[in-house]
């Protein structure tokens, strides 16, 4: 299965990847706090993928939600891989594609 490899300064945070997966995404961002305009920056990684349960119901799954620093380094690699890390966090949400209620 095609997986990504998300490593924080050379560390393995995880291999992410699952079975039938429709997407995967890994991601840096950088963000302001809402509440202070003034304040720093934080910074965090994530991988997260979505796939069909079913013609009504999609999973999103999370592998990796990090907070990063400046200065660090992140890498993603993207692999094949007979297993990968479990996700650490499931959701079920309505199948982009199901008909309107």
């Amino acid at each position: 299965m095609i997986a990504i490899e998300v490593r924080v300064n050379g560390e393995l945070k995880a291999t992410c990847g699952i079975a039938g997966l429709r997407q995967i995404v890994g991601m840096v961002a950088a963000y302001r706090p809402a509440s202070d305009g003034e304040a720093e920056f934080a910074c965090r990684v994530e991988c997260v993928g979505v796939r069909p349960k079913d013609s009504t119901t999609e999973e999103v799954l999370k592998w990796v939600h990090t907070r990063i620093v400046l200065g660090d380094e992140v890498t993603f690699k993207v692999v094949n891989v007979e297993q990968a890390d479990e996700p650490f966090d499931r959701q079920n949400i309505a199948a982009s594609n199901a008909p309107d209620s």
